[in-house]
């Protein structure tokens, strides 16, 4: 009977864990394929112009996905770590925050070669970048610990990429906003 109850009890903590995981890290499209996993460093506020000349880097966990023939990112918000001046965390814009780890997010992917990058600009591509609706920015100390609610659902970012020159040009084309009601504790990273 223990012996029983045990295996029971690991393969609940197995599927928990699996959902939980795939919860915050896999787009809500059918059929997606998981390339890869990457780390990169986003710099805070470059790509920002109302933070003026302030940046600060924050290395994030990528995870690279076929879907039907497109390559997407999703944000695996949980791998965020901030270096230990962050107290721009504790307020920065979540909405800003995805923007800016999906700009430097696809710099890197496109590196790697999870992404194509166009030589004619705009490239109308339209590549996506999902990351959860709903978040929790836990202050521990001076550096916010960031975590995804798991039953969130996504939102995505659209950006137009193309590499006239050598150089990625991102730009942002939208974003749209996933439809959960953030519960207790959690924010939206869709902005106000």
């Amino acid at each position: 009977m223990k012996t029983a109850l045990k295996g029971i009890l690991s393969l609940t903590l197995y599927v928990l864990l699996q959902t939980s995981v795939s919860a915050q890290t896999i787009p809500p499209v059918a059929g997606a394929t998981m390339l890869g996993t990457f780390t990169g460093l986003v710099q805070i506020g470059e790509n920002n112009p109302n933070l003026g000349n302030s940046t600060s880097e924050s290395e994030f966990e990528f995870i690279a996905w076929n879907v039907g023939g497109t390559h997407v990112i999703s944000i695996n918000v949980n791998s965020m770590s901030f270096p230990d001046d962050c107290d721009w965390a504790r307020t920065f814009p979540l909405d800003d925050l995805m923007n800016e780890a999906g700009i430097d997010g696809l710099r890197k992917a496109i590196e790697l070669g999870y992404v194509s990058c166009p030589t004619s600009c705009p490239s109308g591509n339209g590549i996506k970048v999902y990351y959860p609706t709903c978040v929790n920015r836990n202050i521990n100390g001076s550096c916010p610990v960031i975590t995804a609610e798991p039953t969130s659902d996504f939102s995505y970012n659209t950006y137009d990429i193309c590499c006239d020159g050598g150089t990625p040009t991102i730009t942002l084309v939208s974003s749209t906003c996933g439809s959960s009601s953030c519960g207790t504790g959690y924010q939206s990273t869709c902005g106000s």
